[in-house]
């Protein structure tokens, strides 16, 4: 195992999507492409975001982010029974806060603290654990470990 500076440098946020990534995603929801073509521009998305980060010197790296088609919060309400999306009530024009998602309680609110918010969020970090090189994964190891298996 790699030994880690006293203050590691590593990443808040998701890594920038090029071009490519917004035009694979418009044609999925379009329906023109498969589930493997999604899998591979994740791939492809995850090595540029991992290459990015090495070659800047990142001690801890992550992939990106760049597997997650919603929103970082988003991601939260799937596992959250009891809610439901209310309609969104602007489209046009650019994005703002009032074009966020809203959601109301329909029935209890299941899931606050075995929602496995953890496991969310483990899996946010690190997708794809077999695409991470190993030198970072013995780096990650003593933070994410069971999710590096």
């Amino acid at each position: 195992m790699s030994t880690l500076p006293p203050l590691p440098t590593s990443v808040v946020g998701s890594h920038g999507k090029p071009g490519w990534w917004f035009t694979l995603v418009r044609a999925w929801e379009a329906g023109d492409a498969g589930p493997g073509d999604l899998d591979e521009m994740f791939d492809d998305a995850a090595d540029t975001a991992i290459r990015d980060m090495e070659r800047a010197g990142i001690d801890v790296i992550t992939d990106g982010e760049v597997r997650r088609l919603d929103g970082y919060v988003d991601s939260y309400y799937a596992i959250i029974k009891g809610i439901q999306p209310l309609p969104v009530r602007r489209k046009v024009g650019p994005w703002g806060y009032d074009q966020q998602t809203r959601y109301e309680a329909v029935g209890r609110i299941d899931g606050a603290r075995t929602c496995g918010c953890q496991d969310a969020l483990a899996t946010a970090i690190i997708t794809r654990p077999e695409l991470v090189p190993e030198q970072t994964k013995r780096d990650l190891e003593p933070i994410i470990g069971r999710y590096m298996k």
